[in-house]
């Protein structure tokens, strides 16, 4: 049975949350899961669950490599839906050094994601922003799910933009209220 966008865009935020609390391992072999992730073996590991385990970007090493071989890029000012993949500039350089995927939005312009962020937090929720400047350093998204099946807003308004945030930044008000 087909799936719409939506759907494959919940399963995958449903999968990435029954990782919470997975360990951070950036071990070849160790860092592409079931056990353990680093955050782009995570990624990997998310849209497999759908189903998208090969394509741009989708499949290669490195959260560099998922970015600048992806053809589904998200155009800079667009909001962020849940499922995307987004990058953050690598403490080393200027190029994407992070990335996580994307659960939730809310109104005060933050977005919530869950990526494997580091050895002390494994896989966890983080509350980001899409300033270039902040402490993140937003770089940039990509939508893979696109790849399996366009994106269709749902009428009557474009209401999966946002989810239902649900962790540790949940206490914030959230456009689905």
């Amino acid at each position: 049975m087909a799936q719409t966008y939506q759907q494959l865009a919940q399963a995958v935020v449903d999968w990435c949350a029954a990782r919470i609390g997975d360990p951070y391992n950036e071990t070849p072999g160790q860092n592409i899961g079931p056990v353990s992730w680093d955050c782009q073996g995570f990624a990997h590991g998310a849209y497999a669950s759908i189903g998208l385990t090969s394509g741009p970007g989708i499949g290669v090493i490195g959260s560099a490599a998922q970015y600048w071989n992806s053809t589904v890029k998200v155009p800079s000012g667009l909001p962020l839906r849940a499922g995307q993949q987004v990058f953050f500039q690598g403490a080393a350089s200027p190029r994407p050094g992070h990335t996580g995927i994307v659960t939730g939005a809310f109104a005060n312009g933050t977005y919530e994601m869950i990526s494997a962020l580091d050895t002390a937090s494994g896989v966890c929720y983080s509350q980001i922003n899409m300033d270039p400047n902040g402490a993140w350093q937003y770089y940039g998204a990509t939508d893979p799910i696109s790849l399996l099946v366009p994106y269709k807003p749902p009428a009557p308004k474009e209401t999966d933009v946002i989810v239902k945030c649900t962790g540790p930044a949940a206490g914030v008000v959230n456009d689905n209220s």
